[in-house]
């Protein structure tokens, strides 16, 4: 299951192995739209800025832009290969998608290639935007990081360090800092600036799946296969809180904007596997 909260905080989007995309209303839990046109696993979903269109990409080798309010597909990207992050940039007027060794930088409106960014050696699993809108950063199982700079396509930074797959990255606010989460079981802050890693957050005990700052980038969230998420304090690095209740592996985390809430996803693999969002509530 992959999940995101939408920019206004009303709404939550999930995505599953069904190759349904699910649009809930967080105030009540109820299922407003589904999205069905992906034939195989939905990888990853994302808002557009605005909340009017959503990205999705699955491991049908396809990318898709949805309309919210008439739950229609208005475009579709053509990939090569499985797509396994996507997003949209803060301007709305472009999308990437990131797959088994490229990144590709998508124009919104014609649904062209922009730009192809390549260098990575293994899987993609994980790619954002700057917050200024200037670079790309995406998380490799090559165990690095990579800082792209959108203009030029050029790479400007190896972030290096890991020594397991990099499974989940996430800017801070202010775009001087970024997380990563592996398969070490462990969380690095680094310094977007030097490229060098500034602490690590240690303390679960599987691989880590996802990783995400609070709005105000006091904290860090992660999620686990652990079975858990917990909550980190960046200045100290301390452990804050550990949530526990989740009865398979967690795959996604998210928190609301306003730092009140997160909400994660997991799934119970069997003959009828299970896919659920769960909301945790910060006091």
């Amino acid at each position: 299951v992959t999940a995101c909260f939408s920019p206004d905080g009303k709404y939550i989007l999930s995505g599953s192995s069904d190759g349904s995309i699910i649009l809930w209303e967080f105030s009540t839990g109820k299922e407003v739209r589904r999205f069905l046109g992906h034939q195989g696993n939905v990888e990853s979903v994302c808002f557009s800025p605005d909340g009017k269109y959503i990205l999705s990409g699955g491991s049908d080798y396809k990318m898709k832009l949805w309309e919210i309010s008439s739950d229609k597909e208005v475009k579709n990207f053509y990939c090569d290969e499985v797509v396994y992050s996507v997003c949209f940039s803060y301007d709305g007027k472009y999308a990437l998608s990131s797959d088994t060794k490229k990144i590709v930088l998508w124009e919104i409106s014609t649904g062209k290639e922009h730009r192809t960014l390549s260098g990575h050696s293994e899987s993609i699993h994980s790619i954002c935007f700057s917050p200024d809108g200037k670079y790309i950063l995406s998380g490799s199982w090559d165990n690095t990081l990579k800082l792209w700079d959108i203009s030029s396509g050029n790479e400007v930074r190896i972030f290096s360090g890991h020594t397991s797959a990099i499974n989940a990255i996430c800017f801070s606010p202010n775009g001087k800092y970024t997380l990563s989460g592996n398969s070490d079981n462990i969380i690095t802050l680094w310094d977007i600036t030097t490229g060098k890693a500034i602490k690590n957050f240690s303390g679960h005990s599987d691989v880590v799946t996802s990783v995400c700052f609070s709005q105000d980038g006091k904290y860090a969230l992660s999620g686990s296969f652990d079975n858990t998420l917990k909550l980190w304090d960046i200045s100290s690095g301390l452990l804050v809180r550990t949530f526990t209740g989740h009865s398979a592996h967690v795959k996604s985390i998210c928190f609301s904007h306003d730092g009140k809430y997160a909400f994660s996803g997991f799934c119970i693999y069997g003959e009828r596997s299970q896919y659920t969002l769960n909301l945790w509530e910060f006091t």
